[in-house]
């Protein structure tokens, strides 16, 4: 009984020692605004939104880069590219959706699909062997734009601006 007792006891004083034992933070950083939401990426850059822009964190703190114009972009518009450095972030005015490819390691927008002549983007697929995106949705002039962008370096390697003709019809994958 004395034991059981002194047991109870000393669990109690090792859990309440566990308890008022705080660990002190790696580190702090101070933002020019309130923070919206975080992330971490599976390149292990934490992201982090404010009302004024997206940051990039090195997990010791050090700020890597800030995509300034990128305002109070919420959680459910960013969707990271599993297995790579890249994250899509979503932006939709009115009836446009566009997107841009981020390298979340340097902060370059490596693909803007309005500079890439999108008005709109409908579908997007990453095609991981040769690190490029599959562009679909539709151009400026309204009509069909299907495009492959190379994620190295944002260059277009391929493009069709019009689907099915009738004197040429070829889909070719890598």
């Amino acid at each position: 009984n004395f034991m059981k007792k002194l047991l109870i006891l000393l669990t109690a004083l090792v859990s309440t020692a566990s308890l008022s034992a705080q660990k002190k933070a790696d580190w702090s950083k101070t933002f020019p605004t309130n923070i919206n939401w975080y992330m971490i990426t599976d390149a292990g850059t934490n992201l982090v939104a404010t009302k004024d822009a997206l940051y990039g964190m090195a997990p010791d703190g050090k700020e890597l880069w800030k995509l300034d114009g990128i305002e109070n972009i919420k959680s459910s518009n960013i969707e990271a590219i599993e297995g790579t450095p890249y994250v899509v972030l979503t932006k939709q005015k009115l009836v446009k959706t566009f997107i841009d490819v981020v390298d979340v390691i340097t902060g370059k927008v490596v693909a803007n699909s309005e500079e890439l002549g999108f008005y709109t983007i409908a579908k997007r697929s990453y095609m991981p062997r040769s690190n490029r995106m599959m562009l679909y949705g539709s151009g400026k002039t309204g009509s069909y734009l299907a495009m492959v962008v190379d994620l190295a370096n944002g260059a277009r390697v391929w493009e069709q601006k019009s689907l099915f003709e009738k004197n040429s019809e070829q889909l070719v994958s890598d």
